[in-house]
């Protein structure tokens, strides 16, 4: 796609040094989405990370997985071993030119190679670090090898989802490295506020193990506060004697979300009658569930298993007779707070998302082929998201940052190319 002006962008004229793997992707491309000039260095032949399913047209090729396609977006990209003799004054000159370097490495392995956080900031007296490792830059575990399931297991997410009577079981994408990147991307942010105010410089450490516990909110007291666990659920409610109150429900073609329930709180009755109200319209309400007394024979917090079977065994078999559309749309007539689980072809069909504009055409040159993809993650009046490179195929810019911009000469750089440096 052409490259577009981004100079009312936040970041707009500042640089960042994009070290990282698949751990630290989405901080790499949260900084580029807010204007930074993003340099993507992978190692000679490419990043272990284009070998992400699911690809294109399911071809694994490196230039076609989608999880590369998305996170590298607004990126330009190189090759270059960092740890070659050869490479370094081209590291250095990257570095003095670059507000930022992002990392994902070892803790320890920069150090080894002369390029850690003390040597930086004399190469570069201004640069932020920001390291994204499983466990952080110390204790005990800092050095251990993680995939993105001992992440999730580790932070305790696993743990609370899931039904109560199986075993836990991994949310279906990699979220763990996405939480660890927009993290990562959230802090150096906080680090940049804080250079601008008082020119001080920092070394910002990202553990994704305690970015997924900051995922468990209340969850984590738990134990510290009541010397027990919070309950794995599978978004059921239950309530204090153990009864299940279901709140996803399956329709004519997928599922919904809905709370049934009574009480004290009155908008909890109103719910719960306006559905009874239209199922008996189309006359599928029970006897039972019209006699119930949503104040009294459904109170949450005393209410029987039994009594909450009987209803939620009528609510379903009204469900099953509609779709998510036609579930969705009434619901919203009558006010039930009901909702559908959206999937992919649902979002992309989204008439809310179609009116802000939100999901963009991004042309690939090397699929030729322009994709779909989920546009900017907020919306800034005076400083625009601007949606503006596809993702750097292997080695794009190459020639325009050594040659262009570092001026390194031919002989070098073919050099760097025939010892497989670059």
């Amino acid at each position: 796609m052409a490259v577009v002006d981004t100079q009312d962008s936040i970041l707009q004229g500042r640089r960042v040094l994009d070290l990282t793997d698949v751990k630290g992707y989405m901080c790499g491309k949260v900084l580029a989405d807010l204007g930074a000039d993003v340099i993507k260095v992978e190692p000679p032949g490419g990043d272990l990370g284009r070998n992400t399913s699911p690809f294109f047209q399911d071809d694994p090729h490196p230039e076609k997985s989608l999880p590369w396609l998305f996170c590298n977006m607004n990126k330009r990209g190189i090759t270059l071993d960092i740890a070659s003799p050869l490479s370094k004054n081209i590291v250095v000159n990257l570095i003095k030119s670059s507000d930022f370097v992002i990392e994902s490495f070892d803790p320890g392995y920069l150090s080894s190679i002369g390029l850690g956080y003390e040597e930086m900031i004399k190469i570069n007296p201004k640069i932020i670090l920001t390291s994204i490792t499983p466990y952080g830059q110390s204790g005990p575990h800092s050095n251990h090898k993680t995939t993105d399931l001992i992440n999730m297991a580790r932070g305790g997410l696993m743990y609370m989802t899931g039904d109560p009577d199986r075993p836990p079981v991994r949310p279906g994408i990699p979220q763990s490295y996405l939480h660890g990147g927009v993290e990562g991307a959230a802090a150096s942010m906080i680090a940049y506020y804080h250079r601008e105010g008082t020119g001080e410089t920092q070394h910002v450490d990202v553990s994704i193990q305690e970015c997924v516990i900051w995922t468990n909110m209340d969850a984590t007291g738990y134990w510290p506060l009541l010397g027990t666990y919070k309950r794995r659920n599978n978004m059921k409610n239950v309530n204090p004697n153990g009864v299940e109150m279901r709140s996803t429900w399956a329709c004519k073609d997928g599922f919904v979300v809905f709370a049934i329930s009574g009480g004290a709180a009155v908008s909890q009755r109103r719910v719960a009658q306006g559905m009874v109200d239209w199922m008996d319209s189309e006359g599928m309400a029970s006897d039972f569930i019209k006699s119930i007394n949503w104040a009294t024979d459904y109170d949450r917090s005393s209410v029987s298993q039994e009594v909450v079977d009987k209803v939620e065994g009528n609510v379903q078999e009204f469900f099953f007779t509609k779709t998510k559309v036609e579930l969705f749309a009434e619901g919203l007539k009558r006010q039930l707070r009901l909702g559908t689980a959206t999937n992919g072809k649902d979002i992309a069909e989204s008439e809310q998302l179609e009116a802000r504009k939100y999901l963009i055409d991004v042309y690939h040159p090397y699929l030729e082929k322009t994709i779909r993809l989920p546009g900017p993650f907020l919306r800034m009046s005076e400083t625009p998201i601007v949606i503006h490179r596809s993702a750097p195929t292997i080695g794009e810019h190459n020639d325009e940052i050594f040659i262009n911009e570092l001026a390194i000469d031919n002989s070098l750089f073919q050099q760097l190319k025939n010892e497989s440096i670059i």
